[in-house]
């Protein structure tokens, strides 16, 4: 049997995401109701060989990006070696915002696989805004950001992107964290390269989509069951019955094995899904996976 201390330093470093929180005042600016809440999804299937693939959902005319989220899959035998790399979104003033996945091979696709991405949208919000951070380019094998809102705002949603400094990418990044704090006030992120690592330099950006807090906005997490070394875990977090879902976000343990990343991380109705796989075996624990869901009455 593992030992568990793995579990012990994750349990302290998410305590407050494993209940719910509401924010407290951080401003003049009232409440306002969140209305004409819409998610939309899109796919597409990695062509040939192809060892990285996007997919792109994009809100209606004249909504604003709220939250989204996205999964990778390949079948039985092909999905547990697929990550998702990327999960962000962007604002457009020439096009309509949106939310952008990339999938990626942690490990050698033996058939084609599709990526899937969801935009969560609403009607403009007062004191909408992205704020994005950027890591140093480097060549480490794990790398961790973090976005802050300003100080009367609270984030909807996180998002991650991973730069890569070489044409032609090979993939083999991928994501172990893109969630916000518990208070809302901070998004972070974490990226790790494949066992073996990956051969050329890179970069992680760290978003956060911003605004006053709408009315009843509060972070809701969750652990899951599963927290020794099982090849894969999953965990659902839901909002109130009365509840909006904005977002979701996920995490793995910050000194999770390079062995392990996010495949799944998805809106479903009022809740939110998180699955993590073993893109390679490995025997380490790599204890809980959370997820919170950020909602508004």
């Amino acid at each position: 049997m593992p030992t568990r201390p793995l579990f012990k330093l994750f349990a302290v470093a998410l305590l407050l995401i494993g209940a719910t929180a509401q924010a407290a005042p951080v401003g003049a600016q009232a409440a306002e109701t969140i209305t004409g809440l819409e998610v939309l999804s899109s796919s597409a299937t990695a062509a040939g060989d192809a060892p990285r693939h996007s997919a792109i959902a994009r809100c209606s005319d004249g909504k604003q990006i709220v939250g989204g989220g996205g999964f990778v899959n390949g079948g039985t035998t092909v999905t547990s070696r697929l990550a998702v790399e990327s999960a962000y979104p962007f604002e457009s003033d020439r096009y309509t915002d949106g939310f952008v996945v990339v999938g990626t091979e942690m490990q050698p696709a033996t058939r084609p696989w599709t990526v899937t991405a969801y935009a969560i949208c609403a009607d403009p919000l007062p004191g909408h805004e992205i704020v994005l951070t950027q890591t140093p380019r480097n060549s480490s094998s794990k790398v961790a950001s973090t976005a802050v809102c300003p100080s009367s705002k609270r984030a909807l949603s996180a998002g991650a992107n991973v730069i890569h400094y070489v044409q032609n990418p090979t993939g083999g990044i991928g994501l172990q964290v893109a969630r916000t704090s518990s208070s809302g006030d901070i998004t972070r992120a974490q990226a790790t390269e494949r066992p073996g690592g990956v051969s050329h330099d890179w970069s992680l950006q760290t978003y956060a989509v911003c605004a006053h807090p709408p009315q009843g906005y509060e972070v809701v997490g969750r652990l899951s069951t599963r927290r020794d070394s099982e090849a894969v875990k999953s965990v659902s977090a839901s909002c109130p019955q009365d509840g909006k879902l904005l977002s979701v976000g996920a995490g793995i343990a910050s000194n999770a094995p390079a062995e392990v990343s996010l495949n799944t991380v998805i809106p479903v109705v009022r809740q939110g899904h998180v699955t993590a796989f073993e893109n390679s075996p490995t025997a380490q624990n790599w204890d809980a996976v959370a997820v919170n869901v950020i909602c508004a009455s």
